[in-house]
């Protein structure tokens, strides 16, 4: 489908004007460029348009020029009318905190409320990435049809991405519709109904099984107001609301692997023989070593000697800053002297006898969510970069590629749990398009990239449809 239909079947009836006007500026296009010089004027195509151009053409304004100022025209208007949007869902949303402390309420009234401000918060990401795509799209056709040889795209693109209306601070709005859905639970009627049996055949999961979805990064933010909705979200923003206006670190994994890949070839057969593991960073000085689950803190400098085969101990978490290593923790504390020492004495024989080294990296934005009986741990991975490893340590390595698609896994953490059995996965599943990706591994991802069509290893049997 052509994107200026697509625009018109996925518009919101609210935003309907406040669109980019993507028709109106394909007809401006073209009559710059020449493409129909003879068919239309600038009159006709550009009245909406600022009154330099009602004057019709004028030599000593190149395209670019008369491109660069309507394309910021219409950025103006679509982020001042994000902004009011925005102002809009945080006084409703502050509104609704503010009734929800109260004694005697109507409970389902309230939870309809939130429901409906989740909804508008879905719709308001979905008109940036509307725009975002018109703008893109645009400036192609731009390239395209002009006669310049320096393409406009990629510098303009960079002025769309720092524009107002893709910068909308949605952290703070998930982070207040979580507390309010958390306060809810205590009104009558408001409580969500958190785990129900349903017939035929379910998914089940046992204690410490993990199961992964792919979901297209448009469906993401209908994803993470479902889980924001319905279930706890954990990690310093449940105590520290403010770390969400700065919004969510970056988190770095180097994955370590031999010259043959040994480990990439275990994690393929699903042996075991292979000890495995990677080091998560992030901005601070704190590191985690993760081997064969167990993870042990670090510094930047103790982990730089470890991977060159040196000797070294564990860090006790009271010498790193709290937010340093809550930034690189994952599902589990670091690991307490005994096993800390023994995996990372592990650790060190992979380096050195072993001979494992950084390959690759993977970074990404993470959420995690739990539900209220404690049976599952979801989490959610998006804006998934990776990159072979040259300095483990570097904040934009050469060569970074995007993954298409956000990952989302499920964690049991209690017995015999059933994921259709509950009603916030159903909703997520109905709501959106989740593909199931049988056996993932971040790990697995990324050797598989780079290293395995290059060393004639088969690749896992999800590759290509995470990757396409």
């Amino acid at each position: 489908m052509k994107f200026g239909k697509q625009l018109e079947c996925l518009n919101v009836p609210r935003y309907r004007l406040h669109y980019i006007q993507y028709k109106e500026l394909k007809k401006a296009l073209k009559v710059w460029t020449g493409l129909e010089k003879e068919q239309s004027t600038v009159q006709e195509v550009t009245h909406w348009a600022s009154s330099f151009l009602r004057l019709g053409p004028n030599p000593e304004v190149s395209p670019e020029m008369r491109l660069n100022e309507m394309l910021r025209h219409e950025m103006e208007r679509i982020s001042r009318f994000t902004g009011l949007e925005e102002s809009g869902l945080h006084t409703e949303l502050n509104r609704l905190e503010e009734e929800c402390k109260g004694a005697d309420v109507d409970g389902v009234a309230l939870a309809k409320r939130l429901d409906d401000l989740g909804e508008q918060i879905v719709q308001l990401k979905t008109f940036a990435q509307l725009n975002f795509s018109g703008f893109r799209k645009i400036l192609k056709k731009y390239d395209k049809w002009s006669d310049s040889k320096a393409a406009v795209t990629p510098w303009f693109m960079a002025e769309v991405v720092r524009a107002p209306f893709m910068r909308v601070n949605f952290e703070v709005l998930l982070e207040q519709l979580n507390r309010i859905a958390v306060a809810l639970q205590s009104k009558p009627g408001a409580a969500i109904q958190w785990a129900r049996s349903s017939g035929g055949s379910q998914t089940a999961l046992w204690t410490g099984r993990e199961v992964s979805f792919m979901v297209d990064p448009k469906d993401t933010m209908q994803v993470r107001v479902m889980l924001a909705r319905h279930l706890f979200r954990r990690g310093e923003y449940m105590t520290s609301p403010a770390a969400a206006a700065v919004g969510r670190t970056r988190t770095t994994c180097v994955f370590l692997d031999t010259n043959d890949l040994a480990v990439y070839g275990a994690s393929r057969e699903g042996a075991v023989s292979v000890p495995s593991s990677h080091l998560r960073h992030a901005d601070g000085d704190a590191v985690m070593l993760v081997h064969e689950g167990t993870e042990v803190l670090l510094t930047r400098a103790e982990a730089a000697k470890l991977l060159q085969g040196g000797v070294v101990m564990p860090v006790a978490p009271g010498a790193l800053p709290i937010d340093d290593i809550k930034a690189v923790e994952g599902l589990s504390p670091p690991a307490a002297q005994p096993a800390a020492k023994a995996a990372l004495a592990a650790a060190q024989r992979s380096v050195q006898q072993g001979g494992q080294k950084p390959i690759a990296q993977a970074s990404y934005v993470r959420s995690v969510f739990q539900d209220r009986l404690g049976g599952f741990t979801v989490v959610l991975d998006e804006e998934v970069r990776m990159a072979r490893t040259v300095d483990p340590f570097a904040k934009n390595p050469a060569g970074t590629e995007y993954v298409p698609q956000n990952i989302i896994t499920i964690i049991s953490t209690a017995t015999a749990q059933s994921l259709e059995g509950m009603q916030w996965y159903q909703l997520v599943q109905e709501r959106t398009n989740l593909v199931q990706v049988a056996g993932f591994s971040m790990a697995t991802l990324v050797v598989a990239h780079f290293f395995a069509k290059e060393r004639g290893l088969p690749e896992p049997h999800w590759y290509r449809s995470l990757m396409n």
